[in-house]
């Protein structure tokens, strides 16, 4: 019995769960933020859009510092 070794491939540089919660927090304060400049937003909308651009930096720096680590 001949055992074969599969190649392990390397990890994506940014894991797809981080780009997730960056294309959705980015949809939410797209979202709200044209409420927002329409005028016709409620104070729970800006606090929607608070809460959405700050998940929003925080996916984005998590991106940022995936990029930055080398590959293993």
């Amino acid at each position: 019995m001949v055992l074969r070794t599969m190649a392990k491939k390397t990890p994506p540089r940014v894991p797809v769960a981080q780009l997730a919660y960056l294309a959705v927090f980015g949809v939410f304060v797209f979202i709200y933020l044209g409420k927002v400049m329409g005028g016709s937003a409620s104070d729970l909308d800006w606090i929607t859009l608070g809460i959405a651009v700050l998940l929003l930096l925080v996916a984005a720096y998590r991106v940022i510092i995936a990029l930055g680590k080398p590959d293993a």
